[in-house]
C-alpha cells in the first residue's frame, strides 16, 4: 500500500466539511481532491442530509452549465495582455539587482563573482589600513613611517622576495 492510498484511507469528513467541499468543488466528486473522493461516498452511504446537500449541489451545477458564457471582448484581451507584459517587465529594486549580480547568471559566474565580491572588502581593508597608518604618522619623521609600512608588509606576508620574482 503506497502513501497516497494510506492517506486517502485515513481521511474522514463530517457533514459540515462535506457541505464546505460541495460549495468549493461542486456536486461532481471527480472534481474533488483525491483524498476526499474516497471519504465522500462513505459519508453519503450513511447520511441522508449529505445526500440531500449533494443533490442540491448537482442541480446547481446543472443550472450553471446551461448559462451561456460569452467570449471575451477584444478590449478585455488587450487589457489582460498589457497587464501580463507589464508584470513581466517590472523593474527590480537595487538590492535584487545587486544580489543577482553577486550570484551570477551562468555556471562560471556562480564561481568567480561571489569570490570577487567577498575578496573586495578584504582588499579595501588592507588599502585603508596602509593609508590610515601613514596619515597618523604625518607628524612623525618619514623614516619611522616607512618602517611602519615595512612592518605591516611583513606581517601580511607580502615581503617574500620569491613572491615578487
Amino acid at each position: 500500500m503506497n502513501k497516497l492510498q494510506r492517506k486517502t484511507d485515513d481521511v474522514r469528513i463530517d457533514e459540515q466539511q462535506f457541505a464546505y467541499l460541495l460549495e468549493v468543488y461542486g456536486g461532481d466528486l471527480k472534481r474533488w481532491p483525491q483524498e476526499y473522493q474516497v471519504a465522500a461516498p462513505q459519508l453519503l452511504q450513511h447520511s441522508k442530509a449529505a445526500q440531500q446537500l449533494r443533490q442540491e449541489a448537482l442541480a446547481l451545477d446543472k443550472l450553471l452549465d446551461t448559462v451561456p458564457v460569452p467570449p471575451p471582448s477584444p478590449w478585455l484581451r488587450q487589457r489582460i495582455l498589457a497587464t501580463a507584459r507589464q508584470t513581466a517587465t517590472t523593474t527590480q529594486d537595487i538590492w535584487q539587482r545587486f544580489l543577482q549580480w553577486v550570484i551570477g547568471t551562468t555556471p562560471t559566474e556562480y564561481l568567480w563573482r561571489p569570490a570577487v565580491t567577498f575578496l573586495l572588502p578584504l582588499g579595501l581593508g588592507i588599502l585603508i589600513g596602509f593609508y590610515s597608518t601613514q596619515a597618523i604618522d604625518t607628524n612623525a619623521d618619514s623614516q619611522s613611517a616607512s618602517v611602519d609600512v615595512d612592518q605591516e608588509v611583513s606581517l601580511l606576508g607580502l615581503d617574500n622576495e620569491d613572491f615578487f620574482e
